[in-house]
């Protein structure tokens, strides 16, 4: 049995966006604002490097396999990768943000 993780989604996950239905039967959390990070458009998809913006995200509890779906779709570790962050309000999520060698900069 695996542990659940809360997760901060931004951009396809969201409820009413493509991607949404790889979250059906997770429970949403209150909403998080992610400090110190940037969004960036990756092919047309939002993507968050180290930055001094903030963004607003959906938060979510997701159970194991639900969490391996969703590292699938985000393409880890090739596109994105998944990482522990603190939100303004202390709470920790994982939050997928740009992966180290795609560097836009």
């Amino acid at each position: 049995m695996g542990v659940d993780t809360d997760v901060l989604v931004y951009g396809s996950l969201r409820a009413g966006h493509e991607a949404h239905a790889l979250l059906r039967g997770a429970t949403r959390g209150r909403d998080g604002v992610l400090d110190g990070v940037c969004c960036l458009q990756h092919q047309g998809y939002p993507m968050l490097t180290e930055g001094s913006g903030s963004i607003t995200g959906e938060v979510y509890t997701v159970r194991a396999k639900q969490l391996e779906a969703l590292d699938r779709w985000e393409e880890v570790p090739k596109v994105y990768e998944r990482v522990r962050r603190q939100l303004r309000d202390g709470r920790w999520i994982s939050v997928y943000v740009q992966a180290v060698h795609l560097d836009h900069h």
